[in-house]
């Protein structure tokens, strides 16, 4: 049982990689008959880069002054990769432009590289139907983001997956994972994976997405799956988006048009195993390096381990593709050819300066890439930027943590604070402080709205104009602030929740299944206090769940809950905001829509009324249970907000919410930028309340 499970399970641990790793020696035997084919994915299908990537697609977008995507196609034809489809949607003319004119368009390139584009496909998904309904896909081959940079030994996981194909011939494909501990720098929350694998074979027998749970449940049934019952649990292991593919994974994809992703695939091909039979298998590297830029805290990451050496031979000083050469000197300070460097600058560490640049008099420049042809003033403080080409920064500008795209222009006396992209031709002063996590941009919201399928009148309403005239960034300023547009679909409400500079909710102790918060835990409490919260709200979580399944009366459901109050001394004005949380954590459903939570909210709510207003009374405990929802919003915002407006109203409705209550709360939702999105969610069920508040006071007239 239980403690078998743990007593067979073996928690891999983690490993720091080691620096300039041994390369591959190229030796490897290779059936001459065999063409090791490529679909390089160049559309990330996200929004993680707005505003700059209304202009320029991802792959594109400079890492340590060479374009992503080169960093790809380098790893892939040192690999040996023959024939490579690279597969993109928007901006597919910069990208077939782009390769045209890199060296991977010569006849010396021992790789034949094939754009394709199309309007139709928004997910990975659709561009493997693509693929497939084309024919293109001879034999065994590499599905890879064009985000990835990677030194590994791509030659060796081919050639054991063809391996594994001989002897199982139900092998369909080869993941391969980065051993990661939790809370690495290039480990992204949203990538966050649980897996269990055959310790005897590295077969794949489950796998969980975290999604910011602090419990996991594996059923013991994968044991049996298992060729001598023997598991590894993996918590350490960080999904490289690379893998290796038998030729019939696009057609899988093509008869099952809910695969989006590769992960809807590889929880498909588990759940259905036993009836089809098909298998997946899991490599793990551990010295070698391969990380994805996912967002713009693995943009950063990455380029600080490419600063410091970690991707070698993918550093400043060998450059790849058209990339102009670096030195390279001590304390990671890489230089282009003509750069001029004025007098008492300072160069500190980790810093990458493109040719053409010269940095002024008296500037101070630390862990930071600046572009080529740019004009760096004196008395500029420059601290972990990145600054493309073209950039001019006058004299006294301080700058620290931020991205500043092509050809902008910082006049003097200019302060960047932390989390900021400037994105193209934007031009910041004299004179002005840009405040923390400001995107500035002089595109508008009109291109967003049609490259994303935004176009009818009610976005219209939604989707407001951001250029501002004249600009709030200077007397000289030109370009506005870029609102991310508040979305009526939760399907898209993850385009404003990524946020620089700003503390990863992987990495903190906040997450649905914590009942403390920062309206309600003093700093001092002592840890057996929050494991006892803990505690209790798991027990709530598993009384409302059981009590909906099997109509456990409210009665009955009291005393389970008091009875769990007692057990843990948890205060009796903790009880109500922990009873709404344990609802809109929803049912223990592994890929939870907020369609399903809305119908299971509206069931739990609906069976355990008398329940609800057993607990919620006093005009003080409504506050309580409104604010534990705007926490819950702010921790799962692309499932939960859609949802609380509806619980809200049927709340109100069933006489446990008052409209003075929900009419306060929402006014001070306003007031607070965290809450933006949930304030714009509740703007129609306030309009609502108050039409009901008029009609009601002129009917008693």
């Amino acid at each position: 049982g239980f403690t078998q499970f743990f007593n067979t399970c073996k928690t891999m641990s983690s490993s720091k990689g080691q620096k300039n790793p041994r390369k591959s020696t190229g030796d490897e035997k290779w059936d001459a008959k065999d063409v090791i084919q490529a679909v390089l994915i160049a559309d990330s299908f996200n929004y993680r880069f707005l505003p700059i990537s209304l202009e320029q697609p991802r792959a594109l977008l400079p890492l340590v002054n060479t374009p992503l995507i080169d960093y790809t196609l380098e790893f892939l034809v040192k690999n040996g990769v023959e024939e490579i489809f690279v597969y993109c949607k928007a901006h597919a003319d910069m990208i077939r432009q782009h390769i045209d004119k890199s060296h991977y368009s010569k006849s010396t390139c021992p790789a034949s590289i094939r754009v394709l584009s199309s309007d139709r496909p928004i997910s990975v998904g659709d561009v493997l139907r693509d693929i497939y309904s084309r024919s293109l896909i001879q034999s065994d081959f590499v599905l890879v983001s064009g985000d990835v940079i990677s030194n590994m030994d791509l030659r060796s996981v081919i050639q054991k997956h063809k391996e594994r194909r001989r002897a199982d011939k139900m092998t369909i494909m080869s993941v391969i994972y980065k051993q990661a501990s939790p809370g690495h720098r290039t480990r992204s929350s949203e990538d966050d994976i649980l897996v269990v694998v055959d310790a005897d074979t590295s077969r794949l027998i489950h796998y969980e997405k975290v999604m910011k749970k602090r419990h996991m449940n594996v059923p013991l049934g994968v044991l049996k799956t298992a060729s001598r019952q023997v598991v590894d649990l993996c918590y350490d292991l960080m999904d490289c988006h690379v893998s290796v593919c038998s030729p019939q994974v696009p057609a899988i994809f093509s008869d099952n048009f809910d695969y989006e992703t590769r992960d809807h695939f590889v929880r498909g091909i588990l759940v259905n195993e036993e009836v089809l039979g098909n298998n997946i298998y899991v490599n793990i590297i551990v010295e070698e390096y391969a990380a994805r830029v996912s967002n713009l805290h693995t943009y950063d990451a990455i380029s600080k381990d490419v600063i410091n050496r970690w991707v070698y031979p993918l550093v400043p000083d060998q450059p790849i593709s058209n990339s102009p050469r670096h030195s390279y000197s001590r304390h990671n300070v890489y230089l282009g050819s003509s750069v001029v460097l004025g007098r008492d600058c300072k160069l500190t560490e980790d810093v990458v300066i493109g040719q053409s640049t010269s940095v002024g008099g008296d500037t101070r420049i630390s862990k930071s890439v600046i572009g080529k042809n740019c004009k760096i003033g004196e008395h500029v403080d420059i601290s972990d930027c990145y600054i493309w080409d073209n950039v001019v920064v006058e004299d006294y500008c301080k700058l620290k943590q931020s991205i500043i795209c092509n050809s902008s222009v910082l006049k003097s006396g200019t302060k960047v604070q932390p989390g900021c992209i400037i994105s193209y031709n934007v031009i910041l002063g004299p004179s002005c402080c840009v405040p923390q996590g400001t995107r500035i941009t002089l595109k508008d919201s009109r291109e967003f709205k049609a490259s994303s399928g935004f176009d009818s009148d009610e976005d219209d309403a939604v989707i407001q104009e951001t250029v501002e005239t004249p600009s709030p960034f200077g007397a000289e300023g030109r370009g506005g602030k870029w609102e991310l547009p508040s979305l009526v679909s939760a399907d898209d409400s993850d385009i404003i929740m990524e946020k620089w500079c700003v503390e990863d909710s992987a990495a903190s102790d906040s997450s649905f299944s914590e009942v403390s918060s920062h309206h309600s835990e003093p700093p001092e409490m002592e840890s057996a206090a929050v494991e006892e919260a803990m505690f209790f709200y798991h027990e709530v979580l598993d009384s409302i769940r059981s009590g909906l399944v099997e109509k456990t009366s409210s009665e009955n459901l009291i005393l389970m809950i008091n009875s769990s109050k007692h057990a843990y001394n948890i205060p009796i004005e903790d009880v109500p905001p922990t009873i709404i949380k344990a609802i809109l954590e929803g049912p223990q459903t592994a890929e939870l829509q907020t369609k399903e939570l809305v119908e299971y909210v509206k069931k739990a709510v609906t069976l355990q009324k008398d329940m609800l207003s057993h607990y919620v009374k006093k005009r003080e405990t409504q506050q309580t249970v409104l604010l534990a929802m705007g926490e819950c919003a702010l921790q799962k915002a692309s499932l939960v907000i859609p949802v609380i407006p509806r619980l809200v109203l049927l709340l109100y409705d069933l006489d446990i919410l008052e409209e003075s209550e929900i009419l306060r709360w929402t006014e001070n939702l306003g007031t607070d930028p965290v809450y933006s999105l949930l304030a714009t969610q509740m703007e129609p069920v306030v309009a609502w309340l108050q039409d009901a508040e008029e009609e009601s006071g002129s009917d008693s007239s």
